[in-house]
């Protein structure tokens, strides 16, 4: 991600401050500035921590598909990124590891995460 625009890859800004806390961001607000960060590209890929399984979807888009996961991840990269898990909801489990991939839903590009089984 570059400015506004969403390409086919997950991108972080990071900055370093004191004690070497990393402070990890994928949207600025209020005073940031994006000179006072540096863009990163993700491996894209990392491990479930928490997800649930949802059984209405919010828009008609979301409808078609349930049910579906949506979780937050810990990225290998040393952030954390909310989306929907793919996968048959039993199948799902917290430390399963996962690679991300791009959907078309409605008019957004989104990313999804995949379990796989390699870690």
């Amino acid at each position: 991600m570059q400015g506004a625009g969403l390409t086919s890859t997950i991108t972080a800004a990071s900055q370093t401050i004191a004690a070497g806390t990393v402070v990890n961001v994928l949207c600025l607000h209020g005073d940031a500035t994006e000179s006072a960060l540096s863009w990163t590209q993700s491996a894209g890929s990392g491990t479930i921590y928490s997800y649930s399984t949802i059984m209405r979807g919010p828009t008609p888009v979301w409808t078609t598909i349930v049910p579906y996961a949506v979780g937050f991840v810990k990225m290998d990269d040393g952030y954390t990124l909310f989306a929907q898990i793919d996968g048959e909801p039993d199948a799902i489990a917290i430390g399963k590891p996962i690679t991300t991939r791009f959907v078309q839903r409605g008019e957004q590009k989104l990313p999804v995460f995949t379990m796989t089984d390699h870690q």
